[in-house]
């Protein structure tokens, strides 16, 4: 399997996720992309953040990803910064 990204989510700890997953569940996929074929979202298993964050990057590279997006649970974002961020080549 070839992906174009990944939206890595290192903690596994899931106390703030409720704004926090409907920010994720309601993100537009750029265009020409589709959700679990050219982005797929990956979540860590672990209690360490940063080993976590080292084994998304594993999986990352296996899947042959062009980037990656770490997303903290206590983000939340506009639908399209996917988009916009991905316009302006971050």
């Amino acid at each position: 399997m070839s992906v174009q990204g990944v939206i890595a989510i290192p903690t596994a700890v899931s106390a703030r996720w409720a704004s926090f997953w409907q920010a994720v569940t309601e993100m537009d996929a750029p265009p020409g992309m589709q959700w679990g074929k050219d982005i797929v979202v990956r979540i860590g298993r672990g209690c360490s953040p940063a080993t976590n964050r080292n084994g998304l990057i594993e999986e990352a590279k296996k899947l042959g990803a062009e980037w990656i997006w770490f997303l903290d649970d206590d983000l939340v974002f506009f639908p399209n910064s996917l988009t916009r961020l991905l316009e302006h080549f971050k």
